[in-house]
């Protein structure tokens, strides 16, 4: 039998290369070009572009920008301007060359094995992910069907095929937009309290000179994952691990563990 999907994948990434920003910006990673697309945010009157990546304090960051942009903190406010933010595949032709030459283009990344770790405990375990029609392969059909998968049933799952297809765990550079080379910042998980406002300063000059830049935190509840990294993950699953994310790891500059 024929996928669908992929041949709906295929349609939108031809539709895409006649797009400017795509054009430029060719987009060759697995996943689904639709979705990569919506976690691109750009800020034409602020002259940004965020390149949002899941599991990475994304929700934060996004509700930070959008309440700066907005100049409330009130959720309403927040959620009609988060909306606001333009997508690339609308860019159009002539604004790109702005954006090539003196948009801010930034990203914030984590250690691949914790965000994997959040991402299993967060979609998996207490959303229940794998209850869903797309994900029941995960199920253990011997098990109640409130049963989370195990970590290793999840990780058998990346490696027989699923690892592209969420934004939530697939590798996180293959979630860039730009090259490693046009982004101006890449920030960091562990270090978004002092990253954070860097960002803020760079985009919101007026705003962050009164004061103190503030960080309006947003998104699920923490998993704890950092903390429970070396407790949850054998050996095994740390080789595991380290397979699949090796291009993130080497080229984010984490350590292997």
């Amino acid at each position: 039998m024929i996928s669908i999907e992929p041949l709906q994948d295929y349609a939108l990434r031809r539709l895409l290369r006649s797009r400017p920003f795509y054009r430029r910006y060719p987009y060759t990673h697995p996943v689904n070009i639709q979705a990569a697309d919506r976690h691109g945010a750009i800020d034409r009157a602020h002259r940004f572009f965020y390149n949002r990546i899941p599991k990475c304090a994304n929700s934060t960051v996004i509700q930070t920008l959008a309440a700066y942009r907005s100049g409330t903190e009130n959720p309403g406010a927040v959620r009609a301007a988060k909306r606001a933010f333009t997508k690339p595949m609308a860019m159009r032709k002539r604004d790109m060359a702005a954006f090539e030459q003196d948009y801010f283009k930034f990203t914030f990344v984590r250690n691949p094995y914790t965000r994997i770790l959040s991402a299993y405990l967060d979609k998996m375990v207490h959303r229940g992910y794998a209850r869903r029609r797309r994900y029941r392969v995960l199920l253990d059909e011997r098990l109640p069907a409130d049963e989370s998968p195990s970590l290793d049933r999840f990780l058998d799952y990346l490696e027989d095929g699923g690892l592209y297809a969420n934004v939530h765990w697939a590798p996180q550079t293959a979630l860039w937009l730009i090259p490693r080379t046009a982004f101006d910042f890449i920030g960091r998980l562990e270090s978004l309290d002092a990253d954070l406002p860097h960002v803020l300063q760079r985009i919101f000059p007026d705003a962050t000179e009164s004061g103190p830049e503030k960080i309006v935190r947003a998104g699920p509840p923490a998993t704890g994952a950092k903390d429970k990294v070396r407790s949850m993950l054998t050996p095994r699953q740390i080789d595991r691990v380290s397979a699949l994310y090796r291009q993130d790891i080497k080229e984010l500059g984490y350590d292997f563990m």
